[in-house]
């Protein structure tokens, strides 16, 4: 019976650690602006940067509603 809790807990701990490997990181467009820290296009940016992850990119609440693009933006 040890044998086996000490196999499961290997296995779950494993599971964990491959599992916060697989996940990119959250980017947050925190403002209006064209470009810069927080706006839309450095979020897609500093996304495209992390390629080989799972990332995400999410609106601060109340942002995004409208964004005034000077120029195309970078493909996802």
């Amino acid at each position: 019976m040890n044998f086996t809790f000490k196999n499961g807990l290997k296995a779950a701990l494993l599971t964990t650690l491959l599992s916060s490997l697989a996940y990119g990181e959250n980017f947050v467009v925190q403002n209006n602006n064209d470009a810069g820290v927080g706006s839309l296009r450095n979020a897609i940016q500093l996304a495209n940067e992390h390629a080989d992850l799972a990332s995400t990119i999410t609106f601060k609440p109340g942002v995004g509603e409208k964004i005034t693009l000077a120029s195309h933006l970078p493909i996802i």
